[in-house]
């Protein structure tokens, strides 16, 4: 199981004993009792740990297909200029059926490279809705112990209290979870090291005990 699949779980299932502590704990970190209660979902997704390793994957994987778009451009521009080199020793027959081959190849390496620009891009703007959906558990859990009835996005609420935002207290919740399915991964690492290292140790034959 990946991490990202760690992290869903341990979302999903609301941190188990974290969330078992219940309202005494809540009280301790300053949870809000009210009915209505509000939550930045843009702070949530860029503060939280989950938000920002996805963040920090996106700008590496932005920076890596810029890089490759430059280098394939240099390259499609080396080879532009080779054929135009070759048009004085080719017929008109020949440099046409090469610079067709050419324009051909120019088209589908830009289309391959909007499609996966449009790709990444996507994948960034539900990046913010697949960490509500996991969280989903970890914030009804919240609401619960805040006695409310309804979680708002503070983007939508026009007048509010800072009384009643429960941001801050979601993203630890969240951070927490983050913390268990790392935890959890680093068990299972290990335990499967250990599985493997006793599978590969030599057990001795009766025909070794023998001699």
């Amino acid at each position: 199981m990946g991490r990202a699949a760690r992290l869903a779980l341990a979302l999903a299932l609301g941190l188990g004993g974290v969330m078992s502590a219940g309202v005494t704990a809540a009280q301790d970190i300053g949870v809000v009792q009210s009915n209505i209660l509000v939550l930045d979902t843009e702070r949530l997704f860029n503060e939280s740990l989950p938000g920002q390793q996805f963040l920090e994957r996106y700008s590496e994987q932005r920076e890596a297909l810029i890089a490759k778009n430059r280098r394939v451009e240099a390259e499609l521009r080396e080879e532009e200029q080779e054929l135009t080199e070759q048009r004085a020793t080719l017929s008109p027959e020949a440099f046409r059926d090469l610079a067709d081959a050419f324009d051909d190849k120019v088209r589908r390496i830009r289309e391959e490279s909007e499609r996966a620009s449009r790709d990444l891009e996507r994948s960034r703007e539900q990046a913010p809705f697949v960490l509500l959906r996991q969280a989903e558990s970890v914030l009804f859990n919240l609401m619960h112990e805040a006695g409310g009835e309804v979680i708002l996005d503070a983007r939508q609420v026009l007048v509010r209290s800072d009384a009643v935002d429960i941001t801050d207290t979601a993203i630890a919740r969240v951070n927490e979870a983050m913390a268990a399915a790392e935890k959890a991964e680093k068990a299972q690492s290990a335990d499967d090291a250990t599985e493997g290292a006793t599978d590969n140790t030599e057990t001795p034959t009766d025909e070794a005990t023998d001699e």
